[in-house]
């Protein structure tokens, strides 16, 4: 069974994205396994990203600050400071960004997050 818990702002740890230079997305994972039963949740910096990726797991952004955007099949999907974008497992698309971006994120089930990062122009999220 699970226990409450507060994370403290101290205890967040930004991770860069490993093999970018210079380095265009930021993360920090706040709740992952074995905390919760499948439910993950963090935060998202990124500097005008450009990238492909395939999701394994439902994924939900809320937007802090900047513009960020989704295109799946050729529709877009954009969203600034307030929106939430909801993105549903399985599914094939592209992250965009002009600029900086700040994001919350909750994907499930978290054990898939790692995703599937398929290229980018500016290798921009992973």
């Amino acid at each position: 069974m699970w226990k409450a818990k507060v994370i403290k702002a101290e205890d967040v740890v930004f991770e860069d994205r490993v093999g970018q230079d210079p380095v265009k997305t930021r993360f920090a994972r706040i709740v992952r396994q074995p905390m919760s039963g499948g439910l993950g949740f963090g935060i998202l910096e990124v500097d005008d990203i450009d990238a492909d990726w395939f999701i394994n797991y439902d994924e939900i952004f809320y937007i802090l600050e900047g513009n960020f955007r989704v295109i799946i099949d050729g529709e877009v999907f954009e969203g600034n400071a307030g929106d939430t974008i909801f993105l549903p497992k399985d599914t094939q698309l592209h992250y965009e960004s002009t600029g900086k971006a700040k994001l919350l994120y909750i994907v499930h089930p978290e054990g898939n997050v790692a995703g599937v990062y398929l290229s980018a122009a500016t290798d921009g999220m992973g």
